[in-house]
């Protein structure tokens, strides 16, 4: 009887604290919808329905997203409001003011719960992660992109840029074809040899093939999955027929990694001096790889379990080709249709390398640097085919935009869309036309610096983008050194915003020798 009474008591006394807690919890989550509402009010968008927000403005077709942008950009302005359903609300960014705002600082770095859908292929590597655990994998990385590394990964890039031209000279002269796969392959050989000190041979032996099309599938389901509300919950997903797949695939990908990590670490084992900072034949401090750099970590004590090293790698091999070979696909296009172009550039490595007439032309460090208007043609190319064509925030810190007099509370999602932004003719005259003058130093000098932003900004920037120029600009220049391109005139572009941009029927176009 006494047991009961003191339970009857507890009850009596802990019933009313849940229920205010019940109460002060429901209050700050009304407090927060209020918020939400009161700031889409004050932001112009397309009038949303009960229940489905502005679901159907948007549509499910992920290749009517740039004309759905565009429309919606024609009525609304460069700042524009979204409800998907009734309590997620997106602003998107086209104001160069409103972008600085949201990536200059570092108070709101953490993605969108978009990027959760791919914790699945890259866990929480640098794409993904935030917080503590970015800021430590950020800080160990870095070193990886020091200018004195990349000065030796020129020679890797000249490498597997002659392999390259050997593989394009049995289609010279012959019918339009695709060139993209074998961009893929190029960028594939190497992301692997410079990142990670493992030579695939994935341009000769086709070693690398099964992984290309999974990164491919992978990026399908992917931008499925996040214009389908409903296979937003997890439970959901897993009984869906993408999930089954994503499955498959995921041992594709991830085998493809695990592979890479287990052919370093015995090269590692067989020599250990690899894992030292050696001297060079010029007296430089030979730097370390990233994997090298993350497997020294890892062996030094640094909390990096194998799993980390994995996640890490796997975002790698994803970024370091699927992005570039992106870019490098869409400049051979725009050169293919534009022979006076091709021309410049040809005739600016003919300056730069006066007395070089081998047809596997050898660019160092230097070299590449003096390609002043092959860099404007790859700047413009990004400009127009941004290799990432959005990104998004989720805000956690209130931020004030500066095209309009609004406060955006935590819990929005921001997106920036640099395929539309860089379009917009505010910034960009003829925004529709190829123009590497636009990145002459007194265009880019009246344009605001976040008119442009192909490798994000900020302190989640691109951390690899010097890296991409480089190796951009070695291939591109090794390309129209030993060919003319020619356009394929019944070829047609047709766009597709996976994570990377993408040409749906890749890019065709036909190859003559020059010498």
């Amino acid at each position: 009887m006494m047991l009961e009474s003191a339970a009857s008591t507890l009850a009596l006394v802990l019933l009313p604290l849940l229920v205010l807690l019940a109460a002060i919890v429901w209050a700050r989550g009304a407090e927060a919808r209020r918020r939400l509402r009161r700031c889409g009010e004050q932001i112009p968008g397309p009038r949303p329905l009960p229940l489905i927000g502005n679901l159907l403005d948007v549509g499910f077709n992920p290749k009517k997203l740039f004309d759905v942008g565009l429309r919606l950009q024609d009525q609304f302005g460069n700042t524009i409001r979204l409800w998907a359903g009734s309590f997620e609300l997106i602003v998107n960014l086209m104001d160069p003011r409103d972008i600085e705002v949201l990536l200059a600082k570092n108070n709101n770095l953490k993605k969108s719960f978009q990027y959760d859908f791919l914790h699945s292929w890259l866990g929480l590597g640098l794409l993904t992660s935030t917080g503590e655990r970015w800021k430590k994998h950020r800080k160990i990385i870095t070193p990886t992109f020091h200018f004195t590394i990349l000065e030796q990964f020129v020679k890797v890039f000249n490498k597997q840029g002659d392999v390259f031209i050997s593989v394009l000279q049995k289609m010279e002269g012959g019918p339009p074809f695709d060139i993209t796969p074998l961009v893929d392959l190029y960028t594939q050989d190497v992301i692997c040899e410079t990142a990670m000190g493992v030579e695939l041979h994935a341009q000769t032996e086709k070693y690398a093939s099964s992984y290309l099309k999974s990164v491919r599938d992978m990026c399908e389901i992917y931008v499925k999955r996040s214009t389908s509300p409903w296979l937003y919950p997890q439970h959901v997903y897993n009984l869906s027929s993408y999930y089954r797949r994503e499955r498959k695939i995921l041992k594709i990908l991830h085998g493809m990694t695990n592979e890479v990590i287990k052919r370093r670490k015995r090269q590692l084992d067989e020599d250990p001096t690899l894992l030292e900072e050696n001297v060079d034949e010029l007296g430089r401090k030979r730097k370390l790889a990233f994997l090298d750099l993350l497997l020294r970590a890892s062996r030094n004590g640094i909390e990096l379990s194998d799993e980390d090293i994995r996640e890490e790698v796997d975002t790698f091999m994803f970024e370091g080709h699927d992005t570039t070979a992106s870019a490098i696909s869409f400049a051979l296009f725009e050169l293919s249709q534009r022979p006076d172009i091709q021309e410049k550039v040809f005739n600016e490595l003919k300056e730069v390398t006066s007395d070089n007439d081998s047809q596997y032309l050898s660019l160092d460090f230097e070299h590449l640097n003096k390609l002043k208007y092959l860099e404007q043609v790859i700047k413009e190319t990004l400009r127009l085919y941004p290799s990432v064509p959005m990104f998004a925030r989720e805000i956690t810190e209130e931020v004030r935009l500066a095209s309009l007099p609004v406060d955006i509370p935590p819990g929005v999602t921001v997106t920036v869309v640099p395929a539309l932004l860089h379009r917009n003719s505010e910034f960009y005259p003829d925004p529709n036309v190829f123009n590497p003058d636009n990145f002459s130093q007194e265009a880019a000098s009246k344009r605001h610096p976040f008119a442009y932003v192909p490798f994000s900004a900020g302190s989640r920037n691109c951390i690899g983008q010097k890296f991409a120029m480089l190796e951009m600009k070695s291939i591109l220049a090794k390309i129209i050194w030993n060919y003319s391109l020619q356009v394929d005139p019944t070829f047609e572009m047709e766009l597709i915003p996976e994570i990377t941009l993408k040409s749906n029927d890749g890019v065709r176009l036909s190859v003559i020798r020059r010498i």
